[in-house]
């Protein structure tokens, strides 16, 4: 039976995914496999061509779309012989409806046979259920069933041979359904059921007794109530019958509605009689008549409709928490019954914000075809009252869903309230007489009268009730507590303004079982005992006299918690305690911390008196404090570093440092921030940089080079002012008068001639009496206002700080940079400016002296500040092209490995493949070495092997650029000051020549730059070898760069890099050999190259420590020059060993020195050599011992002759 499921889900499946490509698939794949293979196959090789499908491309609206345009129309039976490809668009789409046309009708036939061994098997597993069942019900003395599962099991209980049935209900039960009980065994029919209840329900209302059009069927007429009460017109006597005449439900007063209308003779058991009265109500029977109108009236409505009434939902549910507030009703006591759906709706809603509401599955049914239902159970709650939240369950239910079921208390809404006085549902004596037998001790009717009394039983209720004086417009409340005090209720607010706790308005005079008295309104005892009291707690604390702080009904701590001040516990400490525990003060552990002196380490903690200081739980939180190898004092809490054991240190492990390195930045007046790294280098600074002026500040980050400022200089005084740009130190001397300006409040100005005027708080008369009292003159501990300004007036930094101008000047150490003398009144003044200033003389930026800021935009400073720029740029640049071409010489490095033979790479065979189609020509390589790499990039640029290569060329380019000699601080300078002499006409001059400092990394980049386009240029050699075309290359545009590069690096002492040059121009001559035959053996450019072999050979004799490991490259391209064979170039160990220490030869923190020939590098630590060691670039000995430097080594102050003059 699975196996049958399974097999028609899938053709079911199949069948909705008709016409998709995977289904054409499967099909053509089955039944046209020749088609199939032209569409899906591999595809069918002609003149050595092989088709290739797309694999995620649809074919089948590729094939459809692919026809060529013709008005061929061929019969279908050719187009069966006919190939796929050469159909026209009609043809392509008429196989294909062909193809989904007889796929469908596979398919329905397999389903089809499918569903027929579907129902074989079932009805094989369905005889052997019934006989299952037959021989466990032939056991049976009683069959209960339903009349719908009699008839789904009416095989099985044909064979039972019952001889009894009997039907309850029978007035519910439609005729078919009572009609197919009777099986041809039975000899005995007991129908159980009155028919002046509800009849059966039918959906069709066209087919029902009081329609009109279908009063010749009435199938809502039970086979019970034909056989009592025959039709009219028919000569059948009533089948005889037996009545009930005992009711044991309704109290008398209610069941005399139904006895005097229907039930004539009905007696009352003497149970019934006893009945309680309704709690909280003055009758138990009422019905309150109103006149508000239905929702939505209107008479030409269906009387099917739905209907509502908003004002009977509004009493319905004041009525409803009334009852439920005298407190003695359970959840199945009250019930709420309403004819219509829509009411019953309303009804929930307003009912479940106090109620939880329970209904019947069938009324839930009704009502999720309207709305989703929430916050309804279909099964009754426990009974629980609680004033809080009302959490009583309460019945609500139609009138066609409650019978057979019953309550205390009964609630009708009658809905109905219109001009045309139509009942609707209950306009039925059925419904009418389910309606009014359901409630047990009290039934309440709220409803218009006037309508209902347009049906003739309930004008004879009506009339009941009026004569008993049970109808009106007022419902009369009776308060249990005070029955003399009857409250009238015409609207919902009512209750809430005289009942508002279920009693009366009076207040409630029941003692509280605390004995205060209730502070509520009238209410049964059940609400009085949930109230809570708020009053003050009276009853006392065992142990103390304290007062419970709490409300009367909260429940009282066990121990007292007032808390008592200055109890003084047994050690001796004062402190603030709960009651409860100054009650017991030996069990109070104290928690007054004080100090003590750990053992092994001598640091004092604070610890709570109730611990033991000798505990190995004790732990020493203060720093460790520690000296460490690196210099740095251990920060790490002691407890980390030192183990304890019995109150004593038995380890010490600090582990590696942890503090900032804080080493100062020769670049900046920053400070290393990263964590200590030992003999590591600092990392460059990343602080923002701190270099403006008045035009504007830099944007890098510190470590990269500044861009000078270009603007004209600000510097200027009624005596004299600059005309050099920003960036160059001044050529104006500063003015040593007094400033003749006047501060906004009038005074002069109490600083330097040239100097901007500081605010008026600063005024020596009448500013801040703070700065007035400020030291000023370091040297004689004078105040400002202790100053005589005209003698000597006052500077004003940025930072704020006033301090006396012969204080600064020999702070900035103005003697080092101008000559002075005296002018006619025997005051010094400055005469000249010293042109000694040479780069990397400024070791440090001058900065303040009261709080270290940087004196950068003071205008007499300017020109030894622009100088310390200079040289401040400078080590910024030959830090960070340092930083930068180690990590590219290292990539160098990984991409030649890439390259090497013994590196096999998947795509090198497709690359040759690629190279044969692409070069059918002869290739032509001309030009520049710029023009031929980029011919080679377009050759290359899809396949991945050359990606790396192309982009590290790229970016050693812009590194070039970056440290070209132009680009570089002094150079930029130069062209600031030649700029100005064209342009401003400025007589001043300035020399400056090319130093190591500025070349160096250019000269390294263009090795790097040499070897990559070598690398790439002999890897496409070797791949295109394979080919048949020809390539020609002009190499002579690659050896001349080697040419400058290696007279370039003689003049700057470069023997290494000199070395490269004549390797590179012999190694491009190698490559030239490979590829044709312009260079055989003899020719003078082969013996140009042995020249360039032999002079590397001498110059690697000379200087052994720099060229390490050059030997081994030499012998290698001499012998590829002797077989004429390509050489892959490959960095050495010796070589990436200096690369490597590259990484450490400039940092940004330690002291600048220079070997003997001129090279730069940095001692870090104190700043002083403690070591020898070998200049990776020429050899000579770098270092010293003992803080003293070796022969020749020498500081970067002393550089005039190495690095040429700035002189302005």
């Amino acid at each position: 039976l699975n196996s049958a499921i399974d097999e028609m889900e899938d053709l079911l499946t199949a069948l909705n995914a008709l016409g998709s490509e995977q289904s054409l698939k499967a099909y053509l794949m089955k039944s046209w496999p020749r088609h199939y293979e032209q569409l899906f196959g591999a595809g069918e090789v002609e003149d050595g061509f092989t088709l290739v499908r797309y694999k995620n491309k649809d074919l089948i609206s590729s094939w459809l779309r692919g026809a060529e345009p013709s008005d061929r129309d061929l019969p279908e039976r050719a187009l069966h012989e006919m190939s796929l490809d050469k159909m026209s668009a009609s043809e392509r789409q008429r196989l294909l409806s062909r193809w989904i046309g007889d796929h469908a009708k596979q398919l329905a036939l397999e389903l089809d046979s499918a569903l027929e061994s579907y129902t074989e098997t079932r009805d094989e597993l369905d005889k052997y259920y019934q006989e299952q069942q037959r021989r466990a019900l032939s056991e049976a003395y009683i069959v209960g069933v339903t009349t719908s599962g009699l008839a789904k099991n009416l095989a099985v209980l044909r064979h039972l041979r019952s001889k009894v049935m009997v039907c309850e209900e029978a007035g519910e039960v439609m005729e078919a359904h009572t009609l197919t009980a009777l099986l041809p065994s039975v000899e005995h029919a007991i129908l159980i059921g009155d028919h002046q209840q509800l009849r059966p329900q039918v959906k069709n209302y066209d087919l029902c007794r009081d329609n009109p059009r279908g009063k010749h069927l009435a199938l809502d007429i039970s086979l019970f109530e034909r056989l009592v009460e025959p039709a009219h017109g028919t000569k059948l006597p009533p089948m005889p019958f037996s009545r009930l005449k005992t009711q044991r439900r309704m109290h008398p007063s209610i069941a005399e509605l139904i006895r005097r209308t229907l039930y004539v003779g009905l007696e009352d058991h003497a149970t019934v009689s006893d009945y309680p009265a309704v709690l909280g109500m003055k009758d138990r029977l009422f019905w309150l008549n109103h006149d508000n109108r239905e929702d939505g009236a209107d008479p030409t409505q269906a009387q099917s409709d739905s209907k509502s009434n908003s004002f009977e939902v509004s009493m319905v549910s004041a009525l409803a928490s009334h009852l439920v507030r005298q407190g003695i009703y359970a959840a199945e006591d009250i019930a709420i019954l309403t004819p219509y759906v829509r009411q019953l709706q309303n009804l929930r809603r307003s009912l479940s914000g106090m109620f939880e509401v329970v209904m019947n599955d069938r009324d839930i049914d009704a009502l999720e075809e309207q709305e989703p239902l929430k916050g309804v159970r279909p099964a009754p709650l426990p009974s629980s009252i609680r004033q809080t939240t009302l959490a009583n369950a309460l019945r609500i239910a139609t009138v066609d869903n409650f019978q057979g079921e019953e309550a205390k208390i009964i609630i009708l809404s009658f809905v109905r309230c219109n001009a045309g006085g139509k009942c609707g549902f209950l306009r039925t004596s059925n419904r009418i007489n389910v309606a009014l037998s359901r409630a047990r001790h009290g039934m309440y009717i709220i409803g218009d009268a006037q309508t209902a009394s347009s049906v003739p039983m309930w004008a004879d209720i009506v009339g009941i009730l009026d004569s008993q004086g049970n109808i009106g417009d007022r419902l009369t409340l009776c308060c249990p507590r005070h029955p003399d005090d009857l409250i009238e209720v015409t609207t919902p607010d009512d209750f809430a303004v005289f009942s508002p706790e279920g009693g009366c308005n009076k207040r409630c005079t029941s003692r509280l079982q605390c004995g205060h008295a209730c502070p509520n309104k009238c209410h049964s005892e059940t609400l009085h005992e949930a109230v809570h009291c708020l009053e003050r707690c009276l009853r006392s604390k065992p142990g103390c006299d304290h007062a419970c702080s709490k409300a009367c009904d909260d429940p009282c701590d066990v121990k007292c918690k007032v808390e008592v001040a200055g109890f003084q516990l047994p050690c001796g400490h004062i402190c603030n305690l709960p009651c409860h525990q100054t009650q017991e003060p030996e069990k109070v552990k104290c928690r007054t911390k004080q100090p003590y002196t750990m053992p092994g380490c001598g640091h004092e903690v604070l610890i709570r008196c109730c611990d033991d200081p000798t505990s190995d739980k004790i732990k020493c939180s203060a720093p460790c404090g520690a000296s460490l190898a690196c210099g740095h004092d251990c920060i790490k809490p002691c407890t980390t570093c030192r183990v304890r054991e019995n109150g004593r240190v038995t380890s010490t492990q600090h582990g590696e440092c942890t503090s900032p390195c804080g080493r100062p930045f020769t670049t900046c007046n920053h400070s290393c921030k990263a964590t200590c790294h030992g003999e590591k280098p600092c990392p460059l600074c990343s602080e923002p940089c701190q270099v403006q002026c008045v035009h504007s500040r830099c944007n890098r980050r510190c470590h990269e080079p500044c861009v000078p400022c270009a603007e004209k200089c600000t510097s200027s005084c009624p005596h004299g002012h600059c005309d050099m740009p920003c960036a160059v130190p001044c050529d104006r001397l500063p003015c040593s008068q007094r400033c003749s300006q006047r501060l906004s409040c009038s005074h002069q100005c109490p600083s330097a001639c040239g100097e901007t005027c500081p605010e008026a708080k600063c005024c020596q008369t009448c500013g801040d009496e703070a700065i007035k009292s400020s030291m000023v003159d370091y040297y004689e501990a004078l105040t400002y206002e202790d100053i005589d300004l005209d003698e000597g007036p006052c500077m004003f930094p940025s930072c704020g700080h006033v301090i006396t101008r012969a204080n600064l000047d020999q702070h900035m150490e103005m003697r080092e940079y101008y000559q002075f003398g005296f002018d006619g009144v025997g005051r010094e003044v400055i005469t000249a400016a010293k042109f000694t200033s040479a780069p990397m003389s400024v070791t440090v930026q001058k900065t303040c002296p009261a709080c270290r800021a940087p004196i950068r935009n003071t205008n007499r400073y300017s020109r030894i500040a622009r100088r310390a720029w200079i040289d401040e740029a400078t080590k910024k640049f030959i830090v960070w092209a340092n930083s930068n071409f180690v990590p590219m010489a290292a990539r160098m490095a990984e991409v030649e490995a890439q390259f090497q033979p013994n590196v096999a790479s998947a795509g090198d065979q497709e690359l040759q493949k690629r190279l044969k189609v692409h070069i059918v020509a002869p290739l032509s390589l001309e030009g520049s070495s710029e023009s031929q790499i980029r011919k080679l990039y377009n050759l290359t640029k899809s396949d991945t092997r050359y990606k790396d290569a192309f982009r590290l060329r790229t970016r050693i380019n812009d590194f070039l650029s970056r440290v070209n000699e132009s680009e570089q601080p002094f150079s930029r300078i130069y062209d600031l000051v030649q700029d100005a002499k064209r342009h401003r006409g400025v007589e001043g001059t300035m020399t400056w020549t090319p130093d190591v400092l500025q070349t160096r990394n250019r000269m390294l980049a263009t090795v790097l730059l040499i070897r990559c386009e070598y690398t790439i240029i002999a890897n496409f050699l070797k791949m295109s070898k394979g080919t048949a075309t020809q390539i020609n290359i002009d190499f002579k545009n690659h050896q001349n760069p080697c040419e400058s590069l290696i007279e370039d690096a003689k003049v700057r002492n470069q023997p290494a890099i000199e070395v490269e040059g004549h390797l590179f121009w012999a190694r491009f001559l190698c490559l030239e050999r490979g590829v044709s035959d312009a260079v055989p053996d003899g020719s003078s450019a082969l013996l140009t190259a042995r020249e360039h072999l032999q002079t590397a050979r001498e110059i690697c004799t000379e200087h052994q420590g720099q060229t390490a490991g050059m030997r081994s490259e030499i012998e290698d391209v001499e012998k590829a020059l002797r077989d004429s064979t390509f050489y892959t170039s490959v960095t050495n160990e010796e070589k990436a060993a200096i690369y490597a220490a590259m990484a450490s030869d400039f940092r940004g923190t330690g002291h600048w020195y220079y070997c003997a020939n001129g090279h730069p590098f940095t001692v870090g630590e104190c700043g002083m050599p403690m070591q020898t060691s070998r200049c990776p670039q020429c050899g000579a000995t770098v270092g010293g011992e003992r803080h003293t430097a070796v022969e020749g080594v020498r500081r970067a102050t002393d550089m005039d002759e190495q690095f040429g003059r700035l002189l302005i």
